[in-house]
């Protein structure tokens, strides 16, 4: 699947204490050993006596040997190096993610949380191999967790996505998964972050609007503020906010408008401008910012403008990345159908640019 708004989808050992001695070998026992049944009826009794025990000491045991060796889920200690499919119940629902332990996993070392949340039609685990996440967490050495949407997409706040229509609360969702992964993994509750792509970067803007006391920062792709959420928008501490969007995206408009192309889930969005205004202020930035014209890495159609917003409150930042010339995507990865989404850009990597961002910030 490929999980873009408005895009069909793609595709412990246990100690053992031992005491020496010798071993006597007693054969009065054989002497005493009870006369067999002589009927047939006797014998198979016997037969299902001996197998019961047998096979109840095995299974004993073997619940013995799992409780020494494999700590119980909630423990750190069940975690090594690598991904794992989980689940958690929220408001009598069964919500499932994708966990991601990066490579030397240390007990005794706090670790950044990011939550990277998939577009509309996705979910959490292929999202992760389209912007290869997990890698970059193995190289800077953080947690990343990748949840999945209800019905496949977010609650985002344009009142028009399946989950909205079901009453799904995607924001209590992610405070509980925040709660509950900080419960059981040695997380820095100062940096936690959030990011997506078109409906998982509305979610992540929704996120900045209404649980800014638990995220450092929020990081959007192809994404605006949905029009809804303009008034409700009140962070209740300033947010630093990066975001990536295509100057021709036709399915998320940067000029903002009707979203999201055919077989998305409609609604409205701001502007980009007016989007990221929002949390400028709310950050105490000038609203006039600073424009730097990136090197090309590749001719390929699309240049890229870095939006700086100054004077922001101090440990705050607000960048707005502008990609002349391209679509619907996360770059550099190629658009899911380019005939509709229009074409990526291979002068940015989305993963890269907001990792630094988020690294760079914390509570």
């Amino acid at each position: 699947k490929g999980g873009m708004e408005g895009i069909p989808s793609a595709d412990l050992p246990a100690e053992v204490s031992t005491q020496a001695g010798p071993t006597q070998f007693r054969s009065d026992i054989f002497k005493q050993t009870p006369q067999m049944p002589k009927t047939l009826f006797g014998k198979v009794f016997l037969v299902l006596i001996i197998l019961f025990f047998i096979f109840g000491f095995v299974f004993v045991r073997r619940i013995i040997m799992r409780s020494q060796l494999m700590p119980e889920e909630n423990n750190a200690l069940f975690y090594k190096t690598g991904g794992y499919n989980e689940s958690i119940v929220i408001d009598g629902r069964k919500r499932t993610y994708f966990l991601y332990i990066p490579q030397k996993f240390d007990l005794n070392k706090k670790y950044s949380l990011v939550l990277v949340l998939h577009g509309g039609g996705g979910d959490g685990k292929e999202f992760n191999a389209w912007t290869g996440f997990s890698d970059k967490a193995d190289k800077e050495g953080f947690i990343v967790v990748f949840p999945d949407g209800v019905k496949n997409n977010w609650a985002d706040g344009r009142n028009t996505a399946e989950a909205e229509k079901l009453g799904v609360d995607d924001v209590g969702f992610m405070r509980k998964l925040v709660d509950h992964l900080q419960s059981k993994l040695p997380i820095d509750e100062k940096r936690i972050y959030a990011t997506g792509a078109s409906n998982g970067g509305m979610m992540s803007y929704r996120l900045g609007c209404e649980a800014a006391d638990i995220f450092s920062a929020i990081g959007t792709d192809i994404a605006n503020l949905p029009t809804p959420l303009k008034d409700k928008c009140n962070p209740v501490k300033p947010i630093s906010l990066i975001t990536i969007n295509g100057l021709n995206d036709p399915l998320v408009p940067y000029e903002g408008g009707e979203c999201c192309g055919r077989g998305g889930d409609g609604g409205e969005v701001l502007s980009t401008l007016d989007s990221v205004k929002i949390f400028a202020e709310e950050s105490g930035c000038n609203l006039s910012y600073n424009v730097e014209m990136l090197p090309k890495i590749e001719e390929d159609g699309t240049s890229v403008e870095k939006h700086v917003y100054k004077n922001c409150s101090i440990g705050k930042d607000v960048v707005s990345y502008v990609i002349l010339g391209m679509g619907h995507a996360w770059p550099p990865r190629p658009a899911f159908l380019p005939r509709i989404s229009g074409p990526t850009s291979k002068n940015i990597n989305a993963t890269d640019v907001i990792w630094d961002f988020f690294e760079k910030h914390s509570r």
